[in-house]
């Protein structure tokens, strides 16, 4: 499986980190900042529930047009007010019919979602999981 995780704050690195040590194939896409520069530098580095520290290889790309167009999923976890502007520059570069998944906070998520891609498949959830970011790893 193919996923697009747009966002990688804490939600989204933890989300990318774990679904790629468990065999999913993730493209994490965001802004460019010191956060992911120091990803594309030494990998996420995710402090474990029993303290060790994993270092996982992520493909991060900072340009929406450097995307492919064939993710079997687009999970979003940005912002909730940079919703609109985030995906009208993301989904021009996208399969019209790749379902998205938000697990953003907030509400109204879904209906500017759906707004602005009217053919795809919108999903909202929920976790109970909880992450930081301590300092990006340069």
């Amino acid at each position: 499986m193919k996923v697009l995780i747009v966002g990688s704050g804490a939600m989204g690195s933890l989300f990318a980190g774990k679904l790629k040590q468990h065999g999913v194939d993730i493209t994490l896409l965001n802004r460019p900042n010191s956060h992911i520069k120091a990803i594309q530098k030494t990998g996420l580095q995710i402090v474990e529930q029993d303290g060790n520290l994993a270092t996982i290889d992520l493909m991060v790309k900072t340009n929406a047009a450097d995307l492919n167009n064939d993710y079997d999923l687009i999970l979003l976890f940005v912002k909730a007010f940079a919703t609109e502007s985030v995906l009208s520059n993301v989904l021009p570069f996208l399969s019209r019919t790749t379902p998205i998944l938000t697990l953003q906070n907030g509400v109204g998520n879904m209906e500017k979602i759906q707004k602005l891609s009217p053919s795809r498949n919108v999903v909202v959830g929920g976790t109970s999981t909880g992450a930081g970011i301590v300092k990006p790893m340069v």
